[in-house]
């Protein structure tokens, strides 16, 4: 298994803010399942066209991925 596939996947992204910390948490859907992938996004940010490019590691299964990442919700109070 490769850790790092560099690649490049278009992905929709959820963003919430995290209360606890006070940081924006960021959660992949996963195109070919359909479910919510929790997902620790890092790196420079640029936008395109409303989207994000940035470097993302899935926790489950364990890889990365450079992606541009497009807003399918935005909320401030997760639930």
């Amino acid at each position: 298994m490769d850790l790092v596939d560099v690649n490049v996947y278009n992905k929709e992204y959820f963003k919430r803010d995290d209360p606890r910390n006070n940081k924006e948490n960021y959660y992949i859907k996963d195109n070919d399942s359909n479910t919510i992938m929790p997902t620790l996004i890092i790196g420079s940010y640029m936008n395109v066209r409303k989207g994000l490019f940035g470097i993302a590691f899935n926790l489950i299964p364990l890889n990365a991925s450079i992606n541009i990442f497009f807003p399918s919700s935005t909320t401030n109070n997760p639930s």
